[in-house]
């Protein structure tokens, strides 16, 4: 982007032209970063961390994650409990799955 002379006169313009440029960038950002904050509430059902840790991925779908780490962040996030119920469902240690077997792991249960 180009600017000419005197176009951007304060901070207060600096900043909502840089948001009205980057704003869906930005929001992908936030909500890479919600992911990767996100772990199962003590009195959360899996159904519910799954379903939330979906719905914001399909948020920044415009973003490339890449599976092991996304795995990773997955597996952090779940309760101790559940990820024993997920290791009994597939009979293994769930954490040598790709995250894609993992949910449907999950959906099939």
């Amino acid at each position: 982007m180009c600017l000419s002379d005197n176009f951007i006169l304060t901070c207060d313009e600096m900043k909502k032209m840089f948001f009205k440029e980057y704003k869906h960038y930005c929001k992908a950002q936030e909500t890479i970063y919600v992911i990767f904050q996100m772990i199962q509430r003590e009195d959360e059902a899996l159904e519910g961390y799954v379903g939330q840790f979906q719905f914001s991925l399909q948020r920044v779908k415009k973003c490339k994650l890449d599976p092991e780490p996304l795995k990773m962040v997955f597996l952090r996030g779940v309760q101790k409990d559940s990820i024993q119920a997920l290791n009994l469902m597939d009979g293994g240690e769930i954490s040598q799955n790709d995250f894609n077997a993992i949910i449907d792991l999950y959906r099939n249960q």
